[in-house]
C-alpha cells in the first residue's frame, strides 16, 4: 500500500504551471513538524519539508485558494523520480502526489474548512 497522509503548514506559495500538452500541475512545499520527548524527558521538536505535487483541476484550485502559512491536510501516495541538476547530476527526488487535500485555513480566514477531492478519490479523513 502506498498512501500518505499529512497535515502541515505551506512553506511557500504554491507554483501553478501548465504541461507542453496543458496540463495544470502545482507544486507545494509543505512543513510538518514534530515535538516529542527524548528518554531524559527533554522536549525535542523536528520540521519536516515534504515536497508535494497536485494535478488537474485540484492543481487549478490550489493554486488560486492556498497562500504560504496556510494549513492543509493531504491524502496521496510517495513518487519517487530521476532528475539532473542545473549542474548535469542526476538526482533523486520524492515526492507526495496528492489525490485529496482538506485546506485548514480558509481564504477570508474564517473557521470553515474547504475540503476538496479528485474525481477518482475515496480515501475518508
Amino acid at each position: 500500500m502506498n498512501t500518505v497522509s499529512l497535515i502541515g503548514y505551506l512553506g511557500s506559495e504554491p507554483e501553478l504551471r501548465y504541461t507542453s500538452s496543458g496540463s495544470p500541475v502545482t507544486t507545494l512545499s509543505l512543513a510538518v513538524h514534530e515535538v516529542w520527548k527524548d528518554e531524559q524527558g527533554e522536549k525535542k521538536e523536528h520540521t519536516n519539508w515534504i515536497k508535494a505535487v497536485v494535478w488537474s483541476r485540484l492543481a487549478e484550485i490550489a493554486g488560486e485558494y492556498l497562500n504560504k502559512g496556510d494549513q492543509v491536510a493531504i491524502v496521496g501516495s510517495l513518487r519517487q523520480r530521476a532528475y539532473e541538476d542545473s549542474n548535469g547530476n542526476k538526482r533523486i527526488a520524492v515526492e507526495v502526489v496528492i489525490k485529496a487535500m482538506d485546506m485548514l485555513t480558509s481564504k477570508n480566514n474564517n473557521k470553515d474548512e474547504v475540503n476538496i477531492r479528485s474525481e477518482s478519490d475515496t480515501i475518508p479523513f
